[in-house]
């Protein structure tokens, strides 16, 4: 697609999207159109979105643009599901961004299971609390490669920053490799990453500490 508008549905947009082999990646202007062209496009990822949407305690799913965060972040708050993008992410990397944090809200049951285990006392420092919930958001990556891989097999090939959340970056959707797990982890916790899950630990271990009133309102 060159300059046109993605105001067709089903297979008639598709084809406008993938003509000439290429799609401009730019001529999006708005998150639910990206989502909705990789909906059509990529299997994957459309099988994400509609087991989202199809659970009982998600009334919303929507696309919220900030210019106070660096990249991406999934937000859950009161039944809404927020996708939320960076102001500074622009084409490529504001999709594969949406692709991946769309991803981490499939995978929200799983990063759930981990904060109750806190709540438990399953789950006791802020290590293993970092640890677990990495894990999780490095499946998130196996599931956006594969997204990026079915789209590159209907458009032609991707730009490279589709690829720039791994290290080194990819050419193509074939060469894209996830790093080792290990590495993976190393890395995350060297950037930083993995502390702002520990911001979220001791959160939830203050709540559970906390001494909880007796109906007359004594403690």
């Amino acid at each position: 697609m060159s300059t046109y508008r993605y105001v067709l549905c089903g297979a008639a947009a598709l084809v406008i999207h993938m003509a000439a082999g290429a799609v401009d990646f730019d001529s999006f202007k708005t998150d639910e159109e990206t989502d909705k062209w990789l909906r059509d496009t990529s299997p994957t990822y459309a099988r994400m979105v509609k087991e989202i949407k199809s659970r009982k305690n998600v009334r919303s799913y929507r696309f919220v643009t900030r210019d106070d965060i660096p990249a991406g972040l999934a937000k859950w708050a009161d039944g809404s599901v927020e996708i939320q993008l960076s102001t500074k992410l622009k084409g490529p990397r504001r999709i594969t961004t949406l692709i991946f944090e769309t991803a981490n809200v499939y995978r929200s049951p799983e990063h759930r299971a981990i904060d109750l285990a806190v709540d438990k006392g399953l789950i006791r420092t802020q290590e293993e609390f970092g640890l677990a919930h990495e894990i999780y958001e490095y499946e998130a990556l196996r599931l956006q490669r594969q997204v990026l891989i079915e789209l590159e097999s209907r458009v032609g090939a991707l730009p490279k920053d589709f690829f720039y959340l791994v290290t080194p970056p990819a050419r193509s959707a074939k060469d894209y490799r996830l790093p080792g797990l290990y590495q993976y982890l190393k890395t995350q916790k060297k950037s930083g990453h993995t502390a702002h899950y520990y911001k979220f630990f001791h959160l939830r271990t203050a709540a559970r500490q906390k001494p909880k009133k007796s109906p007359s309102g004594r403690r």
